[in-house]
């Protein structure tokens, strides 16, 4: 089965509003209303529960008495766990827990490890270590925009859901067609039925559940 590509998907698209040269809803017209259907893809997935873009971030080096991790994944969006060991060693790796409140005060209760970790915005905070360690971040990041037609798509299964939005969206914003763009409305869940389900089962198989809602692309 070939990969697709965002170009492949505004094919679709432009196929499903019966402009199969792509005379009107060429690439240029359907690009934004592609990315309005990833936004609302990554919706389903918090509504579902289920995503596949589970990521472990390479190691990480923590110096003693860091206040945070000073490293993070360009791609981070939420965080699911953090594993800590010895810097440098071989040690098998030991689950962080996860704290409201951070214990910083080092001087009076002396932590050789990274025992706690809490999200803060964008960086995640931890108890100062008295020693140099190294974490794996497990996270979940973002579905990738699309900023030209040859990107492929992150999620395979999602190709004909992405189709049928981004058509019912073209319709709707750009032709004026309420219509039109209704018509799409059973198609789509359809497909949202058949591509949570391929999802969630993959999730059940592979990748455990998530712990928190998903955040999105803000």
């Amino acid at each position: 089965m070939a990969i697709s590509t965002a170009g492949s998907i505004m094919m679709r698209a432009a196929t499903h509003l019966n402009d199969i040269n792509q005379l009107v809803y060429d690439n240029v017209v359907l690009l934004p209303m592609l990315n309005n259907a990833l936004d609302e893809l990554e919706e389903e997935l918090s509504v579902y529960e289920v995503t596949p873009l589970r990521r472990d971030s390479i190691i990480i080096l923590v110096p003693q008495g860091s206040l945070e991790l000073p490293q993070m994944p360009i791609d981070f969006v939420e965080a699911i766990a953090l594993h800590e060991r010895r810097m440098g060693s071989t040690d098998l790796w030991t689950q962080v827990k996860e704290s409201v409140v951070i214990d910083a005060n080092r001087s009076i209760n002396p932590i050789d490890s990274v025992v706690q970790w809490t999200v803060r915005a964008t960086e995640i905070a931890i108890n100062p270590p008295s020693t140099d360690r190294e974490v794996m971040l497990q996270y979940i990041t973002g579905l990738t925009p699309i900023t030209q037609d040859d990107i492929t798509i992150d999620i395979e299964q999602s190709r004909r859901f992405l189709a049928l939005v981004t058509a019912r969206n073209a319709a709707r914003d750009l032709g004026n067609s309420i219509t039109k763009a209704n018509s799409f409305e059973i198609d789509i869940a359809r497909a949202r039925d058949r591509l949570t389900r391929r999802l969630q089962k993959q999730t059940q198989h592979g990748m455990g559940t998530r712990r928190r809602p998903y955040a999105g692309r803000g």
